[in-house]
C-alpha cells in the first residue's frame, strides 16, 4: 500500500517523473512552471486524502 501512494504522489511531481507528464511537458503543451504548481496541488491533494481516509483505514485494519 504504500508502494501505491508513493507511486501516485511522485508520478506527478515533476516533468519527468511519470510517461504522460514528460509528452505534456515536452510537446509544449505545459510550461515548465505549470507543470510544478500543477505538481504541487495533485502532491498536497494525495497527501491530504491519505491523511484523512488513508491513515484510519489503516488503523483499522491493523496496519499501523
Amino acid at each position: 500500500m504504500s508502494l501505491a501512494y508513493s507511486i501516485n504522489l511522485f508520478g506527478s511531481i515533476t516533468h519527468y517523473a511519470s510517461g504522460q507528464a514528460a509528452v505534456f511537458y515536452g510537446s509544449g503543451f505545459m510550461r515548465l512552471n505549470e507543470v510544478f504548481g500543477m505538481g504541487a496541488v495533485s502532491g498536497f491533494l494525495a497527501l491530504a486524502i491519505w491523511a484523512v481516509f488513508g491513515m484510519p483505514i489503516w488503523k483499522l485494519l491493523g496496519w499501523w
